[in-house]
């Protein structure tokens, strides 16, 4: 697949430029080492304590083990597990608008709840194609609040017990990208009378990026005062939101009433709001009358974390024979474009064009680019994100995507 230039193609030695650039935004923080078996070189045996103690803006590298679960309050880190790193569950909150989160290269468990509260500032986590599946009634694996700039990628979200697999709420903007979202099915009813939708939307914007996401099924159940007949749950409930569902063939759907109801499938999405979806999306039974919906061609990115020395790669998706810009930069805080109602997580002080052209019948373009072996760019996070303009003026933006340079 290929860019057809038509102005700018910077490639791979400007995207270097800008990257050894950056080395010294990098390096104003300190790195330290953590390790719970005390190898070589350790600074911290227990990560907790590591992220109390250590700087604002610090690096913290985890080696090998099974880490319980964090909190990081107040604080902006970058936290890369070096090599098979699993942890328990993280909480981030209170971030002030200048601080991050980072996270890569660490698995979470299956047991494990992430919980973001009033994070003000950015939060950015590659679960590493994690299960998180909320083992026990009513615990949400995941729960995003009052936090406006939050990107999770390679999730796999689901509940076994309770109200939904992922709440999001209080004026937060949220990415979830390459992800699936399930809802639980109807189980034994004295432990959950319902099934569950896959998420709970409230005054935010969510934006899904390849990324599926079902409501649990209804079912039939035998009680002591006598038969249970529940229906299943719609995908996504929203409550004055904005929802954006980019892809090529995933879908939103409600799961599936028992025969008992008609056996048919609850709305994919109930509620208020306004969701936009590409063409390509499947909104099985579609949404209720009461959600503004529409459909458009929409351009969307996926970026690769890539270690020192390594390529990344960038893919964009989307309307062919449009002039399109891949821009990258350091991540950036959120700002509108006028007229265009998603937000642009470029950094303008740091931004380069990577590409610029038109974009070939096939509506796909991909690119790879070599991440300089320069120590201080661990942990460093660059964003990506698509600029189209069409043939009569009309332009639109495609989700940011994010490369995480790992150890």
């Amino acid at each position: 697949m290929r860019l057809v230039a038509v102005a700018v193609n910077i490639m791979l030695a400007k995207l270097a430029t800008f990257m050894l650039g950056a080395v010294a935004l990098v390096a104003q923080g300190q790195s330290f080492f953590v390790d719970l078996n005390n190898g070589p070189g350790t600074n911290y045996t227990d990560l907790q304590t590591a992220i109390q103690a250590v700087p604002d803006g610090s690096s913290l590298w985890v080696r090998q083990g099974n880490y319980p679960a964090v909190t990081i309050a107040g604080k902006g880190l970058t936290i890369l597990g070096v090599t098979s790193v699993s942890l328990g569950g993280l909480r981030i909150s209170n971030l002030a608008a200048s601080q991050t989160v980072a996270v890569s290269g660490i698995r979470f468990r299956t047991d494990a709840t992430l919980d973001i509260a009033n994070a003000a500032g950015s939060v950015v986590i590659d679960g590493e194609d994690s299960l998180l599946n909320g083992q026990g009634l009513g615990i949400l694996p995941l729960r995003i609040q009052a936090s406006p700039q939050v990107h999770l990628r390679r999730f796999r979200i689901e509940h076994g017990l309770g109200d939904c697999a992922a709440s999001i709420s209080g004026g937060s903007s949220v990415v979830l990208e390459s992800s699936d979202l399930f809802g639980s099915h109807l189980v034994t009813p004295e432990l959950s009378m319902v099934a569950a939708p896959a998420v709970r939307v409230w005054d935010s914007m969510l934006q899904l990026v390849e990324t599926p996401a079902a409501g649990g099924n209804g079912g039939v159940s035998q009680m002591t005062f006598g038969v249970v007949v529940s229906p299943g749950a719609p995908g996504v409930v929203a409550s004055n939101a904005v929802l954006r569902i980019l892809g090529n063939g995933q879908w939103v759907r409600g799961g599936r009433d028992p025969a008992q109801l008609g056996g048919m499938r609850q709305p994919a999405i109930t509620g208020t709001g306004s969701v936009v979806a590409d063409q390509a999306i499947g909104i099985d039974a579609g949404p209720s009358s009461t959600v503004a919906f529409a459909r458009s061609a929409m351009p969307r990115v996926v970026a690769t974390n890539a270690p020192l020395g390594a390529a990344l790669s960038v893919r964009r998706s989307g309307p062919s024979n449009v002039l399109a810009a891949l821009v990258a930069s350091l991540h950036g805080r959120p700002w509108q474009l006028p007229g265009i109602p998603y937000p642009v997580w470029i950094d303008a002080g740091t931004m380069v064009v990577d590409s610029l052209g038109v974009v070939p019948s096939s509506g796909s373009l991909q690119i790879a680019r070599q991440v300089p072996n320069v120590m201080a760019l661990r942990g460093l996070a660059v964003t990506w994100q698509v600029v189209d303009l069409d043939g009569v003026g009309q332009v639109s933006i495609s989700n940011p995507s994010l490369t995480l340079v790992g150890y």
